[in-house]
């Protein structure tokens, strides 16, 4: 096999996804609040009790989400650092690209098969989030590192340096 390797993806350069965590704490609690507001000046108390309740319980919720994933991210960056990894290295063959919200992208690399999938807290790595440059093609040969549930990192061989010219410009 090649060499020499270009990171397509690595783990450890990525953000953890947790925009959806956060913007769903902050709208589940700012309709929380929207109908606190409506029920405030109410004589009961039930109402209120339980809008509190629900924007505490939203709030708390999306942000142990939003933990977990980071928790998650820094687990696989710190498996890839350590060399705590699974490796398979060859040919990219069966690519097939995710048709619709909710599929998955699958391939084989060395006539190992994975599935990418979209992104969760309890598989940090690639997801169909993640946008590759370049993009994978059949036919690249490439090396994929990974831990049960997620690609940590992938590497494609470098296209060969073209061979200098022998011939004499005049």
């Amino acid at each position: 096999m090649p060499s020499s390797y270009q990171t397509l993806y690595d783990v450890r350069t990525e953000k953890p996804p947790i925009q959806n965590e956060i913007r769903g704490g902050i709208g589940g609690a700012m309709i929380g609040v929207l109908l606190l507001a409506l029920v405030w000046k109410r004589p009961e108390r039930a109402p209120r009790i339980f809008l509190l309740l629900w924007i505490v319980g939203w709030s708390g919720f999306s942000a142990w989400n939003a933990v977990r994933t980071v928790r998650a991210q820094n687990k696989a960056a710190a498996q890839l650092a350590r060399g705590d990894v699974q490796v398979q290295e060859g040919v990219l063959t069966n690519l097939a690209l995710a048709s619709a919200e909710g599929s998955f992208e699958t391939f084989q690399v060395g006539g190992r098969p994975f599935v990418v999938g979209d992104s969760n807290a309890s598989a940090a790595g690639l997801s169909l989030r993640t946008r590759l440059t370049p993009p994978l093609a059949n036919g690249q040969v490439l090396r994929v590192s990974y831990r049960e549930k997620g690609i940590l990192r992938i590497d494609r061989s470098a296209p060969a340096a073209a061979a200098p010219s022998s011939e004499v410009r005049r």
